[in-house]
């Protein structure tokens, strides 16, 4: 799409009626921190727009077994959600719960998929797929955060279209970035669609050297 040392290139794509948030990870690059990069990324829906989070996987703690004081929430099988006031959480965060209420396993890692509010979040047992169906044992539960991606920009991918003499073309969005990586393992880029749509399509995304 871009002149340029293509450095990397990845996709994602979405099935009829997916409302799923994608992602892609994003290996070390060989550019320095004070380098700079060209983002790119093709939205190939004529319908919905796109949302792109950029930014990094981390552990919250490395050293430390629960790296951060469990937090006291309630699972809810009405809008399989999770009720927890002042969450802080992002789409990404990786979290394990200490009891088994809703049906969830004690130990295990899930990921949050969608952030409704400040106090209500969805999560999913691997990161894009669909929302925990909480089950009837719903209630109180505590979560600890093991992981939390660090969202550093945010590009908004307009659907494609036509374009004229006078107005540019949709469905291509490019962002210079300073260096890369963004972390200790590369980056991660989440991609999230404005709507479920009948429409397949997909999202082209490329890294060159500026």
């Amino acid at each position: 799409m871009q002149n340029g040392q293509l450095l990397w290139s990845g996709s994602v794509s979405w099935t009829a009626n997916e409302d799923a948030i994608k992602t892609l990870d994003v290996p070390l690059l060989g550019i320095g921190d004070e380098e700079q990069c060209l983002l790119s990324i093709r939205n190939g829906s004529a319908v919905v727009d796109v949302t792109v989070d950029v930014g990094f996987m981390t552990e919250v703690y490395p050293a430390a077994t629960t790296p951060r004081a469990a937090t006291a929430c309630t699972t809810v099988d009405v809008g399989e959600k999770v009720t927890c006031v002042g969450h802080g959480l992002a789409v990404g965060d990786c979290i394990v719960f200490s009891e088994t209420t809703g049906g969830v396993t004690v130990g295990t890692k899930y990921y949050v998929v969608v952030v409704t509010d400040a106090d209500n979040f969805q999560f999913a047992t691997a990161r894009g797929a669909a929302a925990f169906t909480v089950d009837a044992t719903a209630g109180a539960n505590t979560f600890t955060v093991t992981e939390e991606f660090f969202v550093l920009t945010s590009l908004l991918v307009p659907k494609f279209a036509a374009g004229s003499t006078t107005a540019a073309v949709a469905g291509l969005v490019s962002r210079i970035l300073s260096g890369w990586p963004y972390g200790p393992d590369g980056g991660r880029l989440s991609f999230m669609k404005g709507a479920a749509t009948a429409a397949i399509f997909g999202c082209y995304a490329e890294i060159r050297r500026v």
